[in-house]
Order: structure tokens, then C-alpha cells, then sequence
């Protein structure tokens, strides 16, 4: 089953990122976006099943390190290269395993109606 479980949205200065949280393929995903300009920012995924995920502690850890990338002058990306044992990072575009959910019509549609409930 795949869904989008929730959006969080921080904006500080000139930046403006928006964290969806989802489940796909019996793992949650993480997906970091610069809602100034639409791109992707980061992806993790938890490497253990769903139960198991410590979905809290990384998202302590992004918001830390985007909070970081502004006092620092860091780039977004290079400050959000956050590797652990519990998740996989991947940096570069949609990662394959959930390119075909983030094109999704249910994707879409989940994501405009949690946004238009924030």
C-alpha cells in the first residue's frame, strides 16, 4: 500500500521546504522539497519495516540541519547529507523504487489534500 502520511512545512528567510512523510513498498519514505522552486532537496527511506521506522528522530535531525544551513550559509543539500544506520539516503532525483508512486495520481491528490488542509 502506498499513501502520503503528512507534510510539514518550514520557512525561514528565503527558504521554504516542505517534509512529506509516505509509506510505499513496507517503508515510510522521507522527501525534503524547496517549495520556492519545486525540486527535490532529498530522499530517505527506512532500510527496516514500517513498525520499526524511528521516522521521529530523522525528521529532528532534517529540521536541525536545514536550521544549521541558514546560520551556517551551508547549502541546503550538502547540509542535509544526513547518514544513518536506521535509513538510506538518496541524493540524487526520484529514487527508482518510488518514482511510479511520486507520478501517481493518488500521490497528487493526497499530497494537494493535505496541503489544502494545513
Amino acid at each position: 500500500m502506498s499513501k502520503v502520511m503528512a507534510i510539514e512545512h518550514l520557512k525561514r528567510e528565503s527558504l521554504f521546504v516542505e517534509l512529506q512523510i509516505m509509506e510505499h513498498s513496507s517503508k515510510i519514505w522521507i522527501r525534503v522539497v524547496n517549495r520556492l522552486d519545486g525540486k527535490n532537496v532529498m530522499f530517505w527511506s527506512s532500510k527496516t519495516d514500517i513498525l520499526q521506522a524511528n521516522t521521529h528522530d530523522l525528521i529532528i535531525k532534517i529540521y536541525d540541519q536545514i536550521e544549521f544551513s541558514i546560520t551556517s550559509q551551508m547549502a541546503l543539500k550538502q547540509a542535509l547529507e544526513i547518514f544513518s544506520d536506521e535509513w538510506d539516503t538518496w541524493t540524487f532525483g526520484i529514487p527508482a523504487p518510488i518514482v511510479d508512486f511520486i507520478d501517481s495520481e493518488q500521490y497528487k491528490s493526497e499530497l494537494t489534500a493535505l496541503r489544502n488542509f494545513a
